[in-house]
């Protein structure tokens, strides 16, 4: 350069534009040819050249297309020939400059690029040239210089397409052996360097025709590529051929130019040049592979051995004293470093993906055994590949896989304060990253993993020493003087269960192949075999670690640490609970699984099962089978296993929350259900001698974790646990179904074995956890969910038909009170199946198993309970009632019903029950004597004052029921009458003081006794007295419903002020209390003398009228259209109307009640009965006694009628008597019909006859009724009772 090349290209352009011309005036072709005589030749060649090196680019293209191309390549060939050195350097530089701008527009220049692709093979052959070893150093020296000046005529031709085929055809093959023979290249050399990547040019701008790609790659290209990639020199390690001392200056290089912006490029880079041709080859299918004539595809000429160097050593992240490269952005241009990595995994991802792709049969390249050749050259390459083999690890375990796990060794502590173990940096930097795609990924990391379990996969399918290597490099198996074997193991750990972690996507994960073909190739074949080697060396350094853990001196905590963090955060046991479902994988996962609770279980197993895919897991495998006969015992332990971690879970309070949280109560109910029978139906469950596992109780774990699942109500939501007092189990219908039509046989003969072993003292699981004592034994797993299920209406059937309730009557034993309900469930439907199982000598014992014990509310619940199924067993049929009462324990029951009872009214003294029941007269000669050998004691049993009101109140009352459905055994009831203080007690409880529920239970007991009441039975208890009791309900003085409600048929009372018992117990009022009693009168009205018959008589009468007197007001109040009279009012009508006409018979009685009062209200009745017999559809039962009471009204009216002497008796004739009860029926009939406002309840009559006045109708007479009465002809009785008044009337 000097200060005047504007003026020679001034003169370049003037010159070229006289020297050229028109076509037939261009003097500097004619001279070139000879035109003006030879001499002119060799001067013309330096004009031309000069113009050319001086011109622009215009000159070039002018000279060119001159037609000068043609003589010029006639004297390359010519000077080649003779060995003329200046001529052929003339020449090849004006085709240089000139052979790039010729085209085929037309004649002459179709005549150029002819001539031009004659010198492209001319100038070819230069390059193949060899050099003599014992020539002399001048002629080698030239003939290097001129293929130098080749390589740049074919790098400056190359940009001219028309050139290509010829290139390819003669150029590739040559530029090919070119690079292998100056393969060798100093980083100094910068010459060198230029040459070596102008022919890299040459060849990368053809081949992206893919016909020019195979023909390179048929040429043999991927050698010289090769060996142009690994020439560089400063190297130390044979294998990876760079020191670290040329790799430390590289990166510093890269770094100042990405840095400063200045310096060379990526244009010398002779590695990535080299490195973007192979990945154009690679790009191309037909290219990737040798042909039948021989030729080497990229597999075995060593293209995949230098990637994986160059990957090494170029595309790693820089060392602490280079620093680090800052990745490039998205859309910025990638530097050498980052393109370097692309580059180089696609090209290793195109070549794995041929190998990954089964061949079909029928394939013309030799199918499968070439492409075993393949695999095996590959292995044979990458696994001499350390830095490259670690790079791919340390790419995998960087923080873009979102564990932050690559730093200095130590613990960390992270935001839950929990310690975290960093993972030593023993696989070196990882590679350099870059934000975008790559071959095909979404980032680089991603297409890494890729690559490296694809590697891992070959290196498993195919057998080399190197697939070996590869293995030991990535288990961090060699030695190293400087780092702790411990920290080995954690580092090899760490790599394992992150990959392992990455395999488990099996539907989009990163390694999960794009193409259906090679889908299921990757699913079938290559993800097994990669994960069972991936479990080999995380099981070989999990036990090298706990072995060492368990010969250390220095104690757990300290060096557990690590190791468990790392088990934590890599989710080890969560990951191979999954592989456990693999057959191939069952072991090796089992045993690291195995390995890890021994020593961690209370800090793993929290977060397995709080983790959905492996409590999944869990389940899944608890009944399925792996494999088979070959993994049978595998199979069996793992089971077993995780019955053992769900158990421990649940006893650790988390696997009930963790199941309702995650939505697979469903899911563990089948399982845990299921695996309660699959163990002990396993023929080889128990064939192991030497399992550690085998004498595990599965059904018994299985039920402790049900019953954790079923201690947290369903779809809680907030996933908390129940409190630990509380015992209650949440089963909905199907549940409880489910469970006990699967399990109901296995819970009952677990139980019947549980009190088996208990009765021999064999129990060792209930003793408590500090050995102080013993728990409950109905705290034991299988009875509480036995009592869970029998709680349910739904399973309870499902039960019986398995002997659950054998094993319910011996729960009922132990006061467990969901047992003895559950019983009483049974006992409602047949009561014949808990006789069978002598399920009511398990409830008597339970009664009198602990006399004189405090009574605490769970006591008196549970007596309750077993005094109620007691009293349905005797009211359902007389087996039961035989059972019941021939029971030895009968006379202690029946002793601490009889307490229970004064309890409640303040005696809180001693029944004494001096015999077992029977009356002298009852018990035979061999009875007496065996009873006075046996010399039974007086037994007593003491109920200490009960200061819980419900609860007594509830036990009184199944202590009546009890005793009244007793009262039908000769033997017993005839104790009852010689029990002053029970009969005592009982009439106190008559009282209205006292609860309705206590009255009505009171009044039945008695009732039930008062037809057995006679003279002799009777000495402590007269029947006076007991008639007195039954009156006293009678009264309207001191009864709160005197001053009653008008509510149509209606009598309400007001609740007592003692505290009342739930509705659900009995639903009773006054009425019904007062019907009964009226019940028992009728039992000893024949042993009353008669001034107290007319005393009862005048009660009955009183009661008469007040509930007739409630029908004829009742249109004041509110009515229940849609329903019939209630409260029992009808039922006591009708007793009572029922005792009177039988008082009648005595004329005493008869006359002492004959008053206006009473036989108006009956009149009135008997007027309104059309509202009454109306209705025949949906009459509830009280309705029906209102239809008996009118008959026994008109029964009452027609015997009075046929008295000639009843209206003396009562001073006023007949006929007043049913005017005025015409009148007052008139105005209810008024009422009915809207004038008071109020609705007609159901009783009222359907006739459309009414009134207008405040005189009667026919509706309303007296008369009118009665021929109503006999047309309706709806009972026999009233139609012959109406007739006869109406004769006598």
């Amino acid at each position: 350069e000097d200060e005047f090349p504007s003026r020679r290209r001034d003169a370049c352009v003037a010159v070229c534009a006289f020297m050229m011309g028109s076509d037939s005036s261009a003097a500097l072709p004619s001279m070139l040819v000879g035109s003006y005589g030879e001499a002119s030749v060799l001067p013309a060649m330096r004009l031309a050249l000069a113009l050319v090196q001086n011109g622009p680019m215009n000159v070039h293209a002018q000279v060119g297309q001159s037609g000068i191309l043609i003589p010029i390549t006639d004297i390359l060939k010519n000077a080649l020939i003779e060995g003329e050195r200046y001529p052929f350097s003339a020449s090849i530089s004006l085709v240089r400059f000139c052979g790039p701008h010729v085209s085929t527009s037309g004649t002459k220049d179709s005549a150029s690029l002819a001539s031009i692709r004659d010198a492209v093979r001319t100038i070819s052959s230069v390059l193949l040239i060899e050099e003599s070893s014992d020539g002399e150093e001048e002629q080698v020296d030239t003939l290097k210089q001129l293929k130098m000046e080749s390589i740049f005529a074919l790098e400056a031709l190359s940009t001219n397409a028309s050139l290509w085929a010829a290139i390819s055809q003669h150029s590739v093959p040559a530029v090919s052996q070119y690079l292998l023979d100056y393969d060798t290249w100093h980083e100094d050399d910068v010459a060198h360097q230029a040459v070596l990547c102008a022919a890299l040019r040459v060849i990368q701008r053809i081949i992206p025709l893919p016909s020019h790609a195979v023909a390179a790659a048929r040429a043999g290209l991927g050698t010289s590529l090769a060996k142009v990639i690994t020439g560089k020199v400063d190297k130390d390690d044979p294998n990876d051929k760079s020191s670290a001392s040329g790799r430390r200056r590289s990166l510093i290089r890269e770094r100042q130019r990405r840095e400063q912006k200045v310096g060379p490029g990526s244009d010398d880079d002779v590695q990535k040049i080299a490195l973007e041709v192979l990945h154009t080859l690679a790009s191309q299918g037909a290219a990737r592979r040798g042909d039948e004539k021989g030729s080497l595809g990229l597999y075995h000429c060593d293209a995949v051995g230098a990637v994986c160097y160059l990957l090494g050593s170029r595309a790693t992240a820089p060392d602490d004293s280079a620093g680090p490269v800052p990745p490039a952005q998205h859309g910025a241009a990638l530097g050498s470093q980052e393109s370097i990595t692309k580059l180089g995994l696609e090209f290793l991802l195109y070549l794995l993906a041929d190998l990954e792709t089964p061949l079909p049969p029928n394939d013309p390249y030799n199918g499968a055994e070439n492409q075993r050749s393949e695999a095996l050259a590959f292995v044979d390459a990458v696994g001499r590949k350390f830095r490259f083999i670690r790079c791919l690890v340390a790419t995998m375990l960087q923080t873009e896989m979102g564990l932050s796990l690559v730093g200095s060794n130590g613990n960390k502590e992270t935001d839950d304060g929990s310690s975290t173990f960093a993972v030593a940096p023993l696989y070196g930097p990882p590679l350099v990253l870059f934000e975008g795609s790559c071959g095909g990924f979404p980032d680089p990391q991603q297409a890494a993993v890729s690559v490296l379990f694809s590697i891992a996969s070959l290196c498993c399918t195919t057998e080399s020493k190197q697939s070996d290597t590869f293995w030991e490099t990535f288990l961090v198996r060699e030695e190293r003087a400087l780092v702790r074997k411990e920290t080995q193991q954690a580092t090899a750990v760490a790599a394992c269960a992150l990959f392992l972690n990455i395999l488990m996507d099996e539907e989009g994960g990163i390694c999960v192949p794009r193409d259906s073909i090679r889908e299921t190739y990757y699913i079938n074949t290559l993800l097994p075999l990669v994960r069972k080697r991936l479990l080999e060396g995380l099981l070989m350094n999990i036990s090298e670690a706990f072995e060492a853990l368990a010969e250390s001196e220095d104690g757990t905590p300290g060096n557990a640490a690590p190791l468990l963090s790392l088990l934590r955060q890599f989710h080890v046991p969560e990951t191979c609970l999954a592989l456990c479902a693999t057959p191939g994988l069952i072991e090796p996962a089992s045993q690291i699984v195995e390995r890890s609770m021994e020593l961690y279980s209370e800090e793993l197993i929290p977060s397995v099962v709080t983790d959905k895919n492996s409590l999944r897991a869990l389940f899944d495998s608890l009944n399925r089978r792996v494999g088979g006969s070959e993994t049978k015992r595998a199979s069996t332990q793992i089971r077993r296993l995780n019955c053992q971690i769900l158990s421990h879970a649940a006893d650790q309070g988390t696997l009930g929350p963790a199941v309702d949280g995650l939505g697979l109560r469903t899911q563990a109910v089948a399982a845990l259900t299921a695996a309660c029978l699959v163990d002990g139906e396993d023929p080889g469950a128990h064939s192991f001698d030497d399992d550690d596992l085998v004498d595990i109780d599965v059904p018994l774990l299985c039920l402790r974790s049900l019953i954790a699942v079923f201690s947290v109500p369903p779809n809680s939501g907030d996933g908390l646990s129940t409190d630990g007092n509380d015992h209650r189990l949440y089963l909905s219908s199907a549940e409880a179904s489910a469970v006990a039509s699967t399990l109901g046989k296995k819970i009952s003969e677990m139980v019947l074995a549980r009190f088996q072993r208990h009765h021999d003292g064999d129990d060792e699981s209930i003793e408590s956890e500090d050995g102080a004592g013993q728990k409950n034994i109905t705290d034991a797993p299988e009875i509480r969910l036995l009592c869970a299920l029998a709680s349910n209406k739904e399973a309870l059937p499902d039960l019986c038909k398995n002997n659950g309730l054998q094993a319910l009557s011996l729960v009922a034993t132990e006061g467990e009170l969901s047992a003895i309900e559950a019983m009483h469930e049974a006992c409602k439907d047949d009561p014949s199946v808990i006789l069978q199982v002598e399920g009511h000598v398990s409830v008597m014992n339970v009664l009198v198993s602990t006399p004189g014990q405090e009574q605490s509310k769970g006591k008196i619940a549970v007596d309750t309970a077993c005094l109620g199924i007691l009293a349905t067993l005797c009211g359902e049929t007389e087996q039961g009632r035989s059972a019941v009462a021939d029971a030895d324990e009968c006379a202690l029951c029946i002793s601490y019903a009889i307490e229970c009872i004064q309890g409640g009214c303040g005696g809180g003294e001693k029944a004494v029950v001096s015999t077992l029941g029977q009356d002298d007269d009852d018990v035979t000669d061999e009875e007496k004597e065996e009873k006075s050998e046996k010399d039974v004691p007086a037994v007593v049993v003491t109920t200490p004052s009960i200061q819980d009101d419900r609860g007594q109140q509830k036990l009184q009352l199944a202590a009546f029921c009890f005793l009244a459905e007793l009262v039908r055994v000769k033997k017993h009831r005839s104790s009852f009458f010689g029990m002053q203080d029970l009969m005592e007690s009982s009439s106190k409880l008559v009282s209205r003081s006292e609860p309705i529920e206590l009255q009505y239970a009171a009044i039945k007991f008695l009732s039930a006794l008062a037809p057995y009441a006679t003279g002799s039975s009777t000495e402590l208890f007269p029947i006076a007295k007991l008639a007195a009791v039954f009156s006293s309900r009678l009264s309207l003085e001191g009864s709160k419903s005197k001053k009653i409600k008008r509510s149509g048929f209606v009598t309400t009372t007001k609740a007592p002020s003692r505290k009342h018992i739930d509705a659900d117990q009995l639903d009773v009022n006054e009425n019904y209390v007062a019907a009964m009693a009226v019940t028992g009168l009728k039992c000893v009205l024949h042993s009353l003398v008669d001034e107290e018959q007319i005393e009862i008589a005048k009660l009955l009468s009183a009661q008469i009228v007040r509930l007739i007197n409630a029908v004829s007001f009742s249109a004041k109040n509110k009515y229940r259209s849609d329903r019939g009279p209630h409260e029992q009012s009808g039922m006591l009508a009708y007793n009572a109307m029922e005792l009177l006409l039988s008082l009648t018979q005595n004329p005493s009685c008869r006359d002492a009640i004959l008053e206006e009062t009473l036989v108006s209200a009956i009149f009135r009745l008997v007027v309104l009965s059309d509202l009454v017999e109306g209705r025949k559809d949906d009459v509830d039962d009280d309705e029906l006694y209102w239809d008996a009471t009118v008959t026994e009204c008109l029964q009452y009216i027609s015997s009075l009628s046929s008295s000639r002497n009843s209206e003396t008796f009562l001073g006023k004739p007949w006929s007043d008597l049913i005017s005025k009860a015409e009148m007052a029926a008139a105005e209810v009939n008024n009422k009915k019909s809207g004038v008071g406002g109020g609705r007609a309840f159901s009783m009222m009559s359907r006739s459309n006859g009414g009134v207008d006045g405040d005189g009667p109708s026919s509706s309303t007479s007296f008369r009118g009724a009665l021929i109503r009465i006999m047309e309706r002809r709806s009972c026999s009785v009233n139609v012959v009772a109406a007739r006869s008044i109406l004769k006598q009337l």
